[in-house]
Parts: structure tokens; C-alpha cells; sequence
């Protein structure tokens, strides 16, 4: 089962990217075992530049299960599936612009066609004026 998931990344995360040009990244998976750590351990491994400012290592032993992973259509084949992670504290995740501790953070099953959103509390630029502006703006739109 192959979906497709949208990722953005906001608050100074961006320009961790190796693209620094634009701030999201499209992902193609090929699996439907692929869950949140495993998503978390992808992003520290293959799209984020300073590993250690977005996740810790929590890699699982035992058998490896590989599956096909396409970023914005680069193909990674042999994604092992026992690779999972952890987010950093100070990193809010939105999941189609809901807070994920409310859709059970790890435990929340990827589903196709997602966009979720990782956005820094940390970074320098994105105060709390900004991080309120944020909010407002994402809560007006979901009440028109």
C-alpha cells in the first residue's frame, strides 16, 4: 500500500533542510507497518541536515524490514522499518493543522494524503507574539 504524505517544517527547522529554497517535502511510502517514530527516524536520517536539533536515536533490534520510501520523487529502496525515533522537546507537530497530542502522538497512524507540520518553539526568530499570530491564523481558518 503506497500513500502520500506532505511535510513543513517552520520556526528555523527550514533551514535545516538540504534544500533550503522552500520548507516542505513531499513523501511517497511504500508500507503500511510505516508509523510516527519511523517517520521521525526517516526525517533525522535523510532530510534534516543537524540530526541532533530534531530527534534522539531509539533504533530497534532484530530483523530488518525494508520498504521503499520516495521524497519528492528521490527514491530511498531500502528503508529499514526498525528504525524509530523520537521528537525533540520544543518541536510542535501538527497533523492536518491539528495538535497531535490530541490524535495520540506516536500512536497515530499516517494515512494518505497528510500534512503534517513541524514546527520549532526554540528558534531565535519565532517568538511568542509569532507563535500567537500563528495560532490565530490557523484557528480563523478552520472556523470559516
Amino acid at each position: 500500500m503506497r500513500f502520500k504524505v506532505e511535510l513543513k517544517f517552520l520556526g528555523g527547522l527550514e533551514s535545516y533542510l538540504e534544500d533550503k529554497s522552500k520548507n516542505y517535502v513531499t513523501l511517497e511510502i511504500d508500507s503500511k507497518e510505516f508509523n510516527f517514530e519511523n517517520l521521525i527516524a526517516f526525517i533525522r536520517d535523510n532530510i534534516i541536515q543537524k540530526k541532533f536539533v530534531f530527534s534522539d536515536y531509539d533504533t530497534v533490534s532484530g530483523e530488518e524490514k525494508l520498504c521503499k520510501v520516495l521524497v519528492d520523487n528521490k527514491e530511498f529502496s531500502n528503508y529499514n522499518l526498525k528504525d524509530k525515533a523520537k521528537i525533540k522537546p520544543g518541536i510542535i507537530v501538527l497533523v492536518n493543522e491539528y495538535d497531535w497530542e490530541i490524535l495520540g502522538t506516536y500512536s497515530y497512524q499516517i494515512k494518505n494524503d497528510d500534512k503534517i507540520c513541524f514546527l520549532s518553539t526554540l528558534h531565535g526568530e519565532f517568538d511568542s507574539l509569532s507563535f500567537s499570530c500563528f495560532v490565530f491564523i490557523l484557528f480563523s481558518s478552520k472556523l470559516k
